[in-house]
């Protein structure tokens, strides 16, 4: 599968958003991934922000 921004690269990040019961799938190439984290934008429970290389690498 092909990255949802790009359509260049193959996808490598497979992010699902389930808000008020309507599902959202994203499938991103790496780069794309890391230069559009707009799915990033949530606090975790200290208070920070993840980062893509902490959620891929944990």
């Amino acid at each position: 599968m092909l990255c949802d921004i790009c359509g260049k690269k193959e996808a490598k990040i497979y992010y699902t958003e389930i808000i008020n019961g309507k599902k959202t799938e994203q499938h991103l190439c790496s780069e794309c991934a890391a230069k559009n984290s707009s799915f990033l934008n949530f606090p975790q429970g200290d208070g920070s922000y993840p980062t893509l290389g902490g959620m891929l690498f944990g």
